[in-house]
């Protein structure tokens, strides 16, 4: 795919004394970003193996033309940087302005915003979504009268919803609307959101 990029959101901790205020990499503290290039660990640590590897390593491994970081501290952004190649064809780096598919890592920061209106009482995790939704409903089904799909089985993938996977689209194809990607609906390129699993 000529597009194909990933994107890497690290949130890290660091000190703000180390990096005040920084929005792109070239006032970052140099000693940070270094140890976000060259310290990426194994999924397993073993006792004196501790061998980590640099983020162009991990990328050439895993044949990932593009990564974009960006390192926050207390809500805000500290500093970011883009590797690698936007568009190989054309020989265009990425950079902090390039657009990435972000795909799954955008569950993990809805279920952030989900949690936390939850624990501020503005969401219920355990109200059925058909109560909670608006401009578009999930249709009622034998499966959903006997178990009301909820947010927390969403957030938890035991709601049995259809679509495993959205690939994205293109730059210059017809983007979809939010109800047409959710009844599968042209231009959507994915299946109507559906619950076909108990």
């Amino acid at each position: 795919m000529k597009h194909a990029a990933w994107l890497l959101i690290l949130a890290l901790g660091c000190r703000a004394s180390d990096a005040p205020d920084m929005r792109s990499s070239e006032g970052a503290s140099a000693e940070h970003i270094a140890r976000i290039e060259r310290g990426l660990l194994p999924p397993v640590l073993v006792k004196g193996e501790v061998t980590p590897w640099t983020l162009e390593e991990r990328m050439r491994e895993h044949r990932i033309p593009a990564v974009s970081i960006a390192v926050f501290d207390n809500y805000e952004l500290q500093w970011a940087k883009a590797y690698g190649m936007a568009e190989a064809e054309t020989g265009t780096r990425a950079d902090e302005e390039t657009l990435f598919l972000a795909g799954s890592i955008s569950k993990s920061v809805n279920a952030l915003g989900v949690m936390l209106a939850a624990a501020d009482g503005t969401l219920d995790l355990d109200k059925p979504v058909h109560e909670l939704l608006e401009s578009w409903k999930l249709p009622q089904n034998d499966l959903t009268r006997a178990t009301p799909v909820t947010i927390r089985r969403l957030l938890s993938h035991t709601a049995g919803t259809t679509v495993h996977g959205f690939p994205g689209y293109a730059p210059g194809v017809p983007i979809p609307t939010l109800q047409q990607i959710l009844d599968g609906e042209k231009p959507a390129n994915t299946p109507a959101v559906r619950v076909d699993l108990a």
